[in-house]
């Protein structure tokens, strides 16, 4: 019994010192806002030609863009959003590209103060299976998506990365 323990914490010591924590940088948006962006994606232009901010690791398969629109500017070109709305608009555009397209109800949480919306949706890109996890998030003046994604084998491992940027996005 005693060997056995002993093997345990060995293999428990072991696996524990081969868990690695990601690191975070500060990234700021081309619009007023900030979040922490983890230190093996670089910044990138060529994701989404709207995007404020997008990030990738094409090596590892990670992404994330984020898109902002101000109210003041949508109520000029008389379009009005609600929350709800518009992280439907946000995951309608992932569904033209995703076959399989399977979308989690929302959950609702609060970001930095901002109201929010947040979902997961898996399918598939091509042939490759994909995760994407996408938060809508209200502030007083605007409303930003946010989208991440990696391959569907690799949810695991990143989707807590995930979790940390989309809850870190904060108005400047």
């Amino acid at each position: 019994m005693k060997k056995i323990l002993a093997i345990l914490l060995i293999v428990s010591v072991v696996a524990g010192c081969n868990l690695k924590k990601t690191n975070f940088k500060e990234a700021k948006g081309k619009t007023n806002f900030t979040m922490q962006i983890p230190d093996y994606l670089t910044e990138v232009t060529d994701l989404n030609q709207d995007a404020a901010l997008q990030y990738s690791n094409t090596k590892e398969e990670v992404y994330i863009i984020v898109i902002n629109d101000s109210k003041e500017e949508l109520k000029k070109s008389d379009v009005t959003y609600t929350l709800q709305q518009y992280f439907d608009f946000a995951a309608k555009n992932l569904q033209g590209s995703v076959s399989n397209y399977k979308l989690s109800s929302p959950t609702s949480k609060t970001i930095n103060g901002n109201k929010a919306l947040e979902g997961e949706i898996t399918g598939k890109f091509q042939q490759y299976d994909v995760y994407y996890k996408i938060a809508a998030i209200e502030s007083a003046k605007n409303f930003y998506q946010v989208v991440t994604w990696t391959m569907g084998d690799k949810k695991d491992k990143y989707a807590p990365d995930m979790e940390t940027m989309i809850e870190s996005l904060k108005e400047n």
